[in-house]
């Protein structure tokens, strides 16, 4: 969960805090309709899962997707992955048309409120992903997912509480009539009588096969008879923790298709709760890049093994060595680029108009590769052009003190020369309501 709280310092437009809630486990409002319709009409039906690491586990996410094939038979589900790990509804809001609107989903499940959770709500990101997927596709229906993410949470939950930021999920939720599942309260009330524990390593287990904790056939328990949730306490065990996950869904589906499948539109929107962000267009690097100081790089799983987000999420990766700079215009309100942070990046100068700013791209979480986004400018003008300038620096960095303050520095140990570089790795452009200027 650092990693999450490190990425969060993309800086909130607008924060409103909403007063914790009771917690329910489904709230049902104007339901899924129009999915519902598609699924009994519709020979092909498309869902979206965009959220974070614990989305993007084979776990929910699949699970849920073999419910509904299960139901309906006679329809071909087609998944839209669009989850990356450690990452918030602000770049939801900002990745959203490329990722997600582009493929024309009939139903988006949306879970960022763990990542959102360290920095209070951030209502305007969770609002502008409702209402530009409804712009742009007026009969695709919404539902929010919670997941839980940390002690406090937790607790909270145990209590029957929701967190500030599933509160505030709700409050968008209670305005647009979107159904919304929170997945881990019956994980909280196993826990609360002490059938399940959130953080375990697991180790030797045995599973259940009865009905002894709750009907949880198929279970791992500890020797304690305890259900371990999960290794971290945050990202469950895909048989465990995702498995009541899922049995949530489960049990929400059917309150939720209740309402009905009678078709509606959501072309008429009603008045936004606030600021919110509006349509974003991502912009290949490769078209301001200047070839020689920048090298493509054309093997991406090469590169970045298994790092499924820097292949599906950006359209090419861009490698700069200390010194190297592009230069582009662009009229917008916010600008955002992508960056893959790893072990071999380092410091970034972002020069707009005139003013000069340092970026560490390296951070402790750079043991590994990730796509790291960077909220450059914000509230801008967009009838006032804009000059940026990013150069790759050669700053020397001491990478295993970083490395060591998440008790690491044995990654750093073991390869000391991947650590070596410090390159710039450009991946994408992310432009607020404008465009790239010549």
């Amino acid at each position: 969960m650092k990693m999450v709280l490190t990425l969060l310092s993309l800086v909130t437009f607008i924060q409103l805090n909403a007063a914790p809630r009771d917690a329910r486990e489904c709230v049902v409002r104007n339901g899924l309709p129009n999915f519902y319709f598609k699924c009994n009409n519709k020979k092909t039906v498309k869902v979206a899962y965009f959220g974070g690491s614990i989305t993007a586990q084979p776990g929910w996410r699949v699970q849920s997707l073999d419910l509904f094939r299960k139901q309906f038979p006679q329809t071909v589900f087609e998944e839209i992955y669009a989850p990356i790990g450690g990452t918030d509804s602000l770049l939801g809001a900002f990745r959203l048309k490329r990722d997600v609107t582009a493929h024309k989903p009939d139903l988006v499940f949306v879970e960022f409120a763990a990542n959102d959770g360290g920095r209070g709500s951030q209502t305007n990101s969770i609002e502008g992903i409702v209402r530009n997927l409804w712009n742009a596709l007026p009969e695709c229906d919404i539902c929010f997912v919670y997941t839980v993410f940390g002690e406090e949470p937790q607790k909270a939950l145990e209590n029957g509480k929701t967190t500030e930021v599933v509160a505030a999920y709700e409050k968008v939720a209670d305005h647009y009539g979107i159904p919304s599942i929170h997945m881990g309260v019956e994980a909280a009330k196993l826990a609360k009588e002490g059938k399940l524990i959130w953080k375990s390593a697991a180790g030797s287990m045995q599973f259940v096969a009865g009905k002894e904790l709750n009907e949880l056939a198929g279970m791992r328990v500890d020797a304690k008879g305890r259900i371990p949730f999960a290794p971290d306490g945050v990202h469950p065990y895909l048989d465990t923790g995702h498995k009541l996950y899922t049995q949530a869904i489960a049990r929400s589906l059917p309150k939720i298709e209740a309402v009905g499948d009678k078709q509606s539109s959501h072309t008429v929107l009603p008045v936004p709760l606030g600021k919110f962000v509006g349509d974003v267009d991502f912009f290949d690097v490769g078209t301001v890049v200047k070839p020689g100081q920048w090298e493509k790089l054309e093997d991406l799983e090469k590169h970045f093994p298994g790092r499924e987000d820097l292949r599906l999420f950006v359209p090419s990766v861009w490698r700069g060595t200390p010194g190297a700079s592009m230069s582009f215009r662009f009229s917008g309100c916010s600008l955002m680029i992508y960056v893959a942070a790893g072990p071999g990046t380092g410091m970034m100068e972002v020069r707009i108009d005139g003013n000069s700013k340092k970026y560490r791209v390296f951070d402790s979480w750079s043991g590994v590769w990730r796509l790291r986004p960077f909220l450059l400018l914000k509230n801008h003008d967009p009838q006032i052009p804009v000059s940026v300038t990013i150069t790759a620096l050669g700053d020397m960095l001491d990478k295993r003190d970083y490395m060591a303050r998440i008790n690491r520095e044995r990654q750093f140990d073991a390869n000391p020369a991947a650590f070596a570089p410090n390159d710039l790795y450009l991946c994408g452009i992310l432009i607020e309501e404008g465009r790239l200027l010549p």
